[in-house]
């Protein structure tokens, strides 16, 4: 700038509305006189509690099965089947296979580690992802199998120390399970997802969780409605996230 300049650059914000949809769900519990009268009999139970806890429970797993997987119902999309994220498909291995049980251990190490670099090259060094996830079967496989016959180190152990998001952050790898991704890839395949942890990336809107409301009695029994407010899964940068198909 020149020292008598008086103009000035500015920088500004620009702003997007995007919506999304909130739905209600309903789970509560219910119990009888005579239940109450039984339950009083037995030292220890703890009818309203036991059934509370089960209602509960009920309205966890639906959380859990939107956020993995959606709802078609209701146009929700969940992390495993994201229309917006980039798909890749893994490369065969010598083999000629793509499949990790067809795969030496430099080969599934070279699908991870090609994974997280294709991501953060493609977003322009922007997004490092620093989580992994895998098929059950697929997180058991690199567990438990060695890296080379010649190694004490499995292919996890090896791969937590060397990756891309390790050796540029200092920080761990995350890696872990997610039993929906079996067979959740193209053509049925099994899906590999790695993503970058942060609000920014992925985002389930919740506005209200799950509550019950007071005991209402009807007749003889004893009514405890309960009921949550949700949204699908939100996935604010797609370039945050990728899937890889066929390991």
């Amino acid at each position: 700038m020149d020292g008598n300049a008086s103009d000035m650059p500015f920088a500004d914000v620009a702003r997007t509305k995007f919506e999304t949809t909130v739905e209600s769900a309903k789970i509560g519990y219910r119990f009888s006189l005579e239940e109450v009268n039984e339950a009083m009999l037995i030292p220890g139970m703890t009818l309203s509690a036991d059934k509370a806890a089960a209602a509960r429970r009920a309205g966890e797993e639906l959380v859990e099965r939107v956020v993995i997987s959606g709802d078609s119902r209701k146009g929700f999309l969940g992390l495993v089947n994201q229309t917006s994220v980039p798909q890749v498909a893994v490369a065969n291995g010598a083999g000629g296979s793509s499949l990790w049980t067809n795969k030496q251990p430099i080969e599934i190490l070279a699908d991870i580690n090609n994974a997280l670099v294709g991501a953060w090259s493609t977003s322009a060094q922007v997004e490092l992802h620093d989580t992994v996830l895998l098929p059950v079967a697929h997180y058991g496989l690199i567990a438990s199998t060695p890296r080379s016959a010649t190694s004490d180190a499995t292919i996890i152990t090896y791969l937590q120390a060397n990756n891309i998001y390790t050796s540029t952050t200092g920080r761990p790898l995350t890696i872990r399970t997610l039993r929906q991704l079996a067979g959740a890839g193209a053509g049925g395949s099994n899906r590999m997802i790695t993503y970058r942890r942060d609000p920014q990336v992925l985002k389930f809107h919740m506005p209200m969780p799950h509550q019950f409301f007071p005991p209402q009695q009807r007749m003889l029994e004893f009514i405890v409605p309960g009921m949550m407010r949700l949204g699908g899964l939100d996935v604010r940068l797609p370039k945050g996230v990728s899937y890889n198909d066929g390991i």
